[in-house]
């Protein structure tokens, strides 16, 4: 049984049509951020290192370098994260305790609001959040430099916006009154690090 030519013809236009309508379509691009900083004078010896997980829409990247507020076909998504915590003196020692979180129950969907495109590679290399909400944690470890800390937290991101290369990174908050709505003083602020973007 043989095709006629009009029926591949349709066939054809058709895939054509599809293919079109397939690169029409909202692309996502899935981003880890990772960051590792000392944590501050707040809490002496605490590290804290992780990764964020990204949903970046392609109509951010369609924007140009530079700074950029998300909003409207630009979205950009926190899937989960993680935070591991260590002792940090006299060097890294092994992660003492994990806080995985999820999505939804951490990042409300506004959470991050603005990004930072390098100007050479055009890629994500900066991203300005709020705070996250208020989380747990509990670390402890001995020796001659213990940590003993348990309280509230939330984590949020800074990409300098002018200067994002000197000062783009992860913040800690060390929320000693939860009622303050977790906006602690610089001194319970961890030190900023530069954040590692990969796609």
């Amino acid at each position: 049984m043989s095709i006629s030519r009009s029926l591949v013809r349709c066939l054809s236009a058709a895939a054509v049509t599809c293919s079109i309508l397939a690169a029409a379509a909202p692309a996502q691009a899935a981003v880890v951020v990772s960051f590792d900083p000392a944590f501050g004078p707040a809490i002496p010896n605490l590290g804290f290192k992780g990764t964020a997980t990204l949903d970046v829409t392609s109509a951010c990247y369609a924007l140009g370098s530079g700074f950029h507020l998300t909003g409207g076909p630009c979205q950009i998504t926190v899937l989960s994260a993680q935070v591991n915590f260590y002792n940090a003196t006299p060097t890294p020692g092994p992660i003492l305790t994990s806080v995985p979180l999820a999505a939804g129950s951490i990042f409300y969907p506004a959470y991050v609001f603005g990004a930072y495109f390098d100007p050479v590679t055009g890629r994500l290399a900066g991203i300005d959040t709020f705070e996250s909400n208020i989380f747990s944690v509990a670390v402890t470890d001995g020796g001659p430099f213990p940590i003993s800390y348990s309280g509230q937290m939330d984590l949020f991101f800074n990409s300098g916006f002018a200067t994002p290369v000197t000062v783009r990174g992860a913040f800690l908050n060390n929320c000693v009154s939860v009622s303050d709505g977790c906006f602690s003083p610089p001194g319970n602020t961890s030190n900023p690090a530069r954040l590692t973007f990969t796609e």
